[in-house]
């Protein structure tokens, strides 16, 4: 039998690093990002894509996922 080997290791690490790598390119480039978030274009992307976010789950996606969930994972729960 062979032993389970995980070869996913250092992601934390990994993501820490990317995530400054990122910011020290917006800090070369002078981008501030308090400002890109605060800008009106920010908020108003934001507010469109969260709204569209909501929408395809309440009308979509909630309605299958419930389905499976109700019809599949209880009963194999034993509840």
């Amino acid at each position: 039998m062979i032993p389970f080997q995980n070869t996913n290791r250092g992601g934390l690490i990994r993501m820490a690093i990317l995530v400054g790598i990122v910011l020290i390119l917006l800090a070369y480039f002078g981008l501030n990002l308090r400002g890109i978030v605060a800008s009106p274009t920010f908020r108003d992307n934001w507010q469109f894509v969260s709204g569209l976010a909501i929408d395809i789950w309440t009308k979509y996606l909630s309605v299958a996922i419930m389905f499976i969930w109700d019809r599949v994972i209880t009963p194999l729960l034993g509840k």
